[in-house]
């Protein structure tokens, strides 16, 4: 019989090992909080269908593709924004800042947009958290070839990034 997890201990026990790892990867504190609050709230409404094994590693890969989704989610409000701005007189001279800000999250979206969310949680583990390849294959369960392929196609494919 499956018995109930306890959300409350299972944040006291891994809500740094959670916000460390969606700071990482979203490099902002009150983005992180909200990341690491999504995934203890999607552990909630599914706490009757999850059990207590191999808790670590789920929250870790929850962190991981929740930070993602938002950095996707970025995006398209940073499009939104620009779009709203750029249709507004009143607001036609921005800061070097703010368009810094809206160049770099567009180019970060629009990196994240293009592939799919497993490719880009390969690519972090990889690159990121320096994992070898054996152990993306492992902490993923997919072939070592996979993670070989999908790092080779995200680098054939943000080759032209480089030139912008």
């Amino acid at each position: 019989m499956k018995s109930e997890i306890d959300i409350e201990q299972l944040y006291q026990k891994f809500g740094g090992m959670v916000y460390r790892r969606c700071m990482k990867i979203m490099q902002d504190h009150h983005s992180a909080l909200d990341a690491m609050q999504d995934v203890f709230t999607q552990l909630l409404l599914k706490k009757k269908s999850i059990t207590n094994d191999g808790m670590a590693s789920l929250l870790y890969q929850m962190a991981t593709n929740t930070s993602l989704n938002m950095l996707r989610h970025r995006k398209v409000r940073a499009d939104f924004q620009e779009n709203q701005i750029k249709d507004s007189d009143e607001n036609h001279v921005l800061t070097n800042s703010l368009e810094e800000l809206t160049i770099n999250l567009n180019l970060i979206g629009s990196i994240v947009k293009e592939f799919p969310a497993r490719s880009c949680e390969v690519a972090i583990y990889h690159y990121v958290d320096g994992y070898t390849l054996d152990e993306v294959a492992d902490l993923m369960k997919i072939s070592k070839s996979t993670v070989r392929r999908a790092l080779k196609d995200l680098k054939e494919s943000l080759s032209h990034w480089e030139k912008i």
